[in-house]
């Protein structure tokens, strides 16, 4: 399991990258994109005073200390990546012990909760009853003239 904290990047970049770039970091590290996990900070780098959002991109990585030597790997793949969002990139490695990472899982649930959304086209929003201000918005101005 790998788990990347994203700093002085909006927040839904870790969606986006998630949805992205899951498969390209599990495959450098020889993992599956389930145990690629990414969260998104509200923490801001801050330097000489000024908010290096989009400019300068701090992530701290923690993975199992068995895939050290996967560290350069990975620091190539998360450039290409983020090379997209920002100017520069500075990496923080964690190497934890198998023993120290534990992951429970429920099984009465699906191991991910997913956000789907599926648009179905169906007319008008509106009852065929409901009045459709927008086309006589101006009615009322004009009966107090």
């Amino acid at each position: 399991m790998v788990i990347i904290k994203i700093y002085s990047q909006d927040i839904y970049v870790a969606a986006e990258i998630s949805v992205k770039y899951a498969d390209a970091i599990a495959k450098t590290l020889g993992l599956t994109k389930e145990d690629v996990f990414l969260l998104g900070s509200d923490g801001a780098l801050i330097a000489e005073g000024v908010d290096q959002v989009s400019w300068f991109t701090y992530l701290e990585v923690t993975i199992p200390a068995n895939l050290k030597h996967k560290q350069d790997a990975l620091s190539k793949t998360l450039l290409e990546i983020f090379n997209n969002y920002g100017v520069h990139l500075m990496i923080k490695y964690d190497y934890v012990t198998k023993d120290n990472i534990v992951k429970i899982l429920n099984p009465d649930f699906k191991v991910f909760n997913e956000t789907m959304v599926e648009v179905l086209p169906t007319g008008n929003y509106y009852d065929e009853d409901d009045v459709d201000w927008d086309d006589d918005w101006d009615e009322d101005e004009d009966k107090d003239d």
